[in-house]
């Protein structure tokens, strides 16, 4: 899969896309300061090309909120400092 950083807003926002033959896929990152820290938002939009793409996308929804949840996680980990690794 092959993709580019169409914005990048140091510190705010990250906005890229990817592409292959079966799926366009968006991925917008957005980080905004509050009074306890940061408030991330994190938005991927699959696009299925194909027929078997779209018999897929449940399966896919599926494993992409744990995947993004637990990237999250480990994110927050590596910025307070408690990472176990």
């Amino acid at each position: 899969m092959s993709g580019e950083i169409l914005v990048r807003v140091p510190g705010e926002r990250l906005f890229y896309k990817y592409s292959d033959s079966a799926f366009d896929v968006s991925v917008d990152l957005r980080v905004a300061p509050t009074s306890g820290g940061a408030l991330t938002t994190h938005i991927i939009e699959i696009a299925p090309k194909t027929f078997l793409g779209k018999l897929m996308s449940p399966l896919i929804r599926m494993g992409l909120g744990k995947q993004t949840r637990d990237a999250a996680s480990n994110l927050k980990k590596l910025l307070e400092g408690t990472s176990t690794a």
